[in-house]
């Protein structure tokens, strides 16, 4: 996952142009919006594991500062899975600490 909390010269276009077909022929891509109070907070993403019930859970862990700012933002989070192909309509939990 590319970090573009420090990068103002990527846009989500620029971002997303490179998940092209060749990319789909053997990956999947989860996109995950966040929404939070203060534009300090950042996030890492701790894991995807699979469920005994045949879903997915992605772990994402938030850093919060002790100090923040008093904006919002909207995370856009590329995450892309190369190791196995989920369907299009699979079950994915986001589960967020």
């Amino acid at each position: 996952m590319l970090n573009l909390e420090s990068s103002e010269d990527i846009g989500f276009l620029d971002y997303a142009d490179d998940f092209d077909d060749a990319y789909f022929e053997n990956g999947t891509l989860i996109l995950i919006t966040l929404s939070e109070p203060s534009g300090s907070i950042s996030h890492v993403v701790d894991g995807v594991n699979k469920n005994p019930d045949g879903s997915y859970s992605v772990y994402i862990h938030r850093v919060v500062p002790e100090v923040g700012t008093d904006d919002i933002a909207i995370w856009q989070l590329f995450l892309g899975l190369e190791s196995e192909k989920l369907g299009p309509l699979e079950n994915v939990d986001i589960v967020i600490g």
